[in-house]
């Protein structure tokens, strides 16, 4: 480790006592990093004493003299302030460790560190129930003060905010103005446990407001066009088509892409949407290839925004559909998906997984739909790098921007992935929906078996994958390398 961290790094401490109070202590090092905390040669120094204390009277003081007092440190040296309450220990490798990720992170470019932490027993010592939080995730910070055991901030980067805006009166408000701007905050996210609190940090979800998922939307219709690759399936096609009937305030576009169909009762059905719908039919008869199915039914459409669905997705809840686009249309998001069900109730589908060597997995799959572990994550809103393409809306401009799905290289296995990166590449959100009554009859249509040239189209999908996304599999932002995602291994 860089033995010169002192010269480029301050730290604060702000400790919460009680519900009101904050205290704020100073740390410096005298000289060089030891084995345990008192050889750091940490001091303690008062920045700002009120009523003769070493304290603010509560967090709006606090957040007061940061908007107004100028930072004690000049040139390359970065001011960071750790926020923790007051029943909170550090680990002795807590500092080291947290300098390492500075050093390894540009620590000029960080502006949060999520941190994961563990009760332990004041006791015995022994550590248990460990809380391993997301990355920084905007969406679910919205909901769930996950940051509320300890984290840390820069300095500049609080001061920005509280300077731009002096209603902010407590942290949370920061917090939701964070979650909300338009550039997101560089975040660096120290996994291991190295923070322990004496109380136990309960992981019972507790959300601010009482349906997460749903947004306010106004009387105004929505345009959007629903795109279904389908061949034959007459049954499979009539079940994922039921919900429309059910539709509120949508002005629905139904574009189907039909592949190699000869079925009359199908062109039958055909005609009959035609008279229901704007309807446009798309005919592809060369050999089974999804990116340019989807790209030629997308280039067909003509609304704003486009949801591709699987000819084996069910929608029993309508609603579900109107707030997938209402979300699709915020304009920080590019990629919207779903929690998808089997139909007896379990996981499909609750957003997407990066795993070596090229390819991805489900989060989730197979676990009952209700399940509470993760800090709830199947029933809140959250980021990931990718969603399944068997239901995913988008607005058009976005999708244009892309240039659609991959055609050479991913025909059939990972296009959708693909296309959600290439929209994080470009600074939007690809988000997850915990909405309910969705159904995936997976690959119903087209069977799970693959035979050998499958294999080789999967194969070599992968390999693309890993060359063209090096950095995005060795590294999930919004994931922790300490939780299962795959849990239940199989049916």
């Amino acid at each position: 480790m860089n033995l010169d961290w002192h010269s480029k790094y301050r730290f604060s401490i702000i400790v919460q006592i009680g519900d009101k109070t904050g205290a704020l202590r100073s740390l410096n090092w005298a000289t060089e990093l030891g084995e345990d905390m008192v050889s750091l040669g940490i001091n303690e120094i008062a920045l700002g004493e009120i009523n003769g204390e070493s304290a603010f009277r509560d967090e709006k003081e606090f957040l007061r003299w940061v908007r107004e007092s100028e930072p004690t440190t000049t040139g390359q040296c970065h001011e960071f302030f750790i926020l923790k309450p007051s029943d909170v220990d550090f680990d002795v490798q807590f500092f080291p460790s947290l300098l390492e990720a500075l050093d390894g992170g540009s620590s000029g470019l960080t502006d949060i560190v999520v941190i994961d932490s563990a009760s332990r027993c004041p006791s015995s010592g022994v550590v248990h129930s460990p809380i391993h939080l997301p990355g920084w995730d905007p969406d679910f910070a919205l909901v769930h003060d996950y940051l509320a055991s300890v984290f840390v901030v820069s300095r500049e980067y609080l001061a920005r905010f509280l300077r731009s805006d002096r209603s902010i009166s407590s942290l949370r408000d920061w917090l939701h103005l964070v979650a909300l701007a338009s550039r997101q905050p560089r975040v660096l996210h120290l996994d291991s446990i190295l923070v322990y609190r004496q109380e136990l940090f309960s992981e019972k979800f507790e959300p601010h407001h009482a349906s997460p998922e749903v947004l306010p939307i106004d009387d105004s219709r929505i345009s959007v066009s629903l795109v279904i690759p389908n061949r034959e399936s007459l049954p499979m096609l009539r079940k994922a088509l039921a919900f429309v009937d059910y539709l509120q305030g949508v002005d629905l576009e139904l574009v189907i892409v039909d592949h190699q169909s000869r079925d009359p009762e199908l062109f039958t059905f055909y005609r009959e949407l035609e008279k229901r719908f704007p309807f446009k039919l798309v005919h592809y008869e060369r050999g089974f290839n999804y990116s340019v199915m989807i790209n030629a039914g997308i280039e067909a459409s003509s609304c704003p925004v486009v949801v591709m669905m699987n000819n084996d997705v069910e929608i029993t809840y309508p609603e579900a559909f109107r707030q997938m686009v209402a979300h699709a249309m915020r304009p920080e998001v590019g990629v919207v998906g779903s929690k998808l069900l089997y139909p007896d109730g379990r996981v499909q589908h609750a957003g997407v997984h990066l795993v070596e060597r090229g390819h991805a997995d489900h989060i989730m799959r197979f676990v009952p739909g209700d399940d509470a572990r993760d800090l709830g994550i199947l029933s809140t809103i959250r980021n990931y790098q990718a969603v399944t393409g068997a239901l995913m809306a988008s607005r058009r401009e976005i999708f244009d921007e892309m240039e659609g799905f991959n055609e050479v290289y991913l025909p059939i296995e990972y296009n959708d992935v693909d296309y959600c990166l290439k929209v994080r590449e470009k600074g939007y959100r690809v988000i997850c929906l915990p909405l309910k009554g969705i159904y995936h009859h997976e690959s119903a249509s087209r069977g799970k078996e693959l035979d050998a040239m499958g294999r080789m189209i999967r194969s070599e999908a992968s390999r693309y994958m890993a060359l063209r996304w090096r950095a995005e599999f060795q590294k999930d932002p919004f994931l922790n390398k300490n939780i299962d995602y795959a849990p239940a291994k199989s049916c």
